[in-house]
This record gives C-alpha cells, structure tokens and sequence, in this order.
C-alpha cells in the first residue's frame, strides 16, 4: 500500500485550505497528509510511478487498485462515534465504494518478482 497522488484527500485538503493551484498537490500532501503535526515524509504515487519508478522491472504486478476515503466526521470519530460528514451524508455505500475506486487514498498494489526460468 502506498498513498495515491491524486486522491479525494488532496481534494478535501485544498477545499478546506482554500487553494485553488492544483500544482501544490504534491506540497500539500506532504505538509497535511496524517492527522497529527510533525509526521516525518509522506510519498505519494500515481500507478505508472509505481510500475516505472518504485517498483523495477524485476517485478510483475498482479494488481493494483486504489481504495479507502475517510468519510467520517472527525470530532465525532476521535469519539468512536462513526458519523458520515455532511459531504457524503447523502451517499450510499454503493457510491462510495464506487468513488474510493477512483478517488481513494491509498493505492494498493500486489506484485510478485519474475522467476528467473
């Protein structure tokens, strides 16, 4: 699992920053990615990072997808006390699955090394 470049997370981060140059992306992740102040580095990757940078080609990768976007409203969740927010309040699981497929944080890759045969 590694984060998504381009995520439902950078859009929500922008929205509630105000920023409107989607070519902080990048900054804005690494700056606000993880709920508390001062975490080391966040690196985040978009699939053909993945397959040309991250992973060589001695790997063969099976499957990647991209999942999980955090629905929750934050106060009542640091309560375990699981509330929609008011942005997806009126959406149903369905949709939600659907948009974390395109929009999700976190893309998940399996890969296996090629065998030397």
């Amino acid at each position: 699992m590694v984060y998504s470049k381009v995520s439902y997370k950078l859009f929500w981060l922008m929205m509630e920053n105000n920023i409107k140059d989607i070519a902080l992306g990048t900054k804005i992740i690494c700056e606000q990615s993880e709920a508390q102040k001062n975490c080391p580095v966040t690196y985040t990757y978009n699939f053909n990072e993945i397959k040309n940078e991250l992973l060589d080609n001695r790997f063969e990768i099976l499957d990647i997808w991209k999942d999980h976007i955090f629905i929750y409203d934050i106060e009542n969740y640091k309560n375990n006390i699981y509330i929609k927010d008011s942005y997806w309040s009126n959406m149903n699981d369905k949709d939600i699955n659907d948009m974390a497929n395109e929009l999700g944080w976190h893309t998940m890759v399996i890969a296996k090394l090629y065998s030397n045969d």
